[in-house]
């Protein structure tokens, strides 16, 4: 009985979700954008998204989450169908100024789409910037800082994450 009201609570806090999504976690809605889910997603832990009154957060069909992901989106960031995204993955579409004459907290905020394309694979701890798409079958290894566009079926590493090979 529990299981199925709170699949009913986390529904209700998607502005749209598409059937057979399951939730094994907590699902924390920050903000008053839209958070838009296709079918069969699954959430396999604390899972927070943030968004500005513009925000949109897109999850393509069967994406999995796992435990501890924060998506922050103050413009769009969309991650398409069979996305992975591993545990205390972090994905940003935005960031502060950083000029020398004004608090960084009063910098105005930059923001820029991302886009994780078709069975992208985030592995843990992976941190994802403004302005960045990562190609279709792309990995990026744990502890990855994605600063740039990675491309499709490249494997990335490092701070910041850089192609070393392509799957074959």
């Amino acid at each position: 009985m529990f299981d199925f009201i709170r699949q009913w609570s986390y529904r209700r806090k998607f502005h749209k979700i598409g059937p057979g999504s399951r939730f094994k976690g907590k699902v924390k809605m920050q903000g008053t954008g839209k958070v838009i889910c296709g079918k069969d997603c699954r959430f396999g832990g604390p899972v927070t998204f943030k968004t500005t009154r513009n925000g949109v957060i897109e999850i393509g069909d069967d994406s999995l989450f796992s435990p501890a992901v924060f998506i922050a989106a103050d413009e769009s960031i969309i991650i398409e169908k069979y996305g992975m995204i591993g545990p205390y993955v972090h994905i940003f579409d935005s960031d502060h100024g950083i000029g020398r004459d004004t608090h960084v907290r009063w910098q105005p905020v930059h923001s820029d789409p991302v886009r994780i394309c078709e069975g992208a694979w985030l592995c843990a701890g992976v941190i994802v910037t403004k302005g960045v798409t990562i190609g279709k079958g792309a990995i990026i290894a744990a502890g990855a800082v994605v600063t740039k566009d990675i491309p499709e079926w490249a494997i990335a590493v490092g701070i910041p994450a850089r192609v070393i090979r392509y799957r074959e």
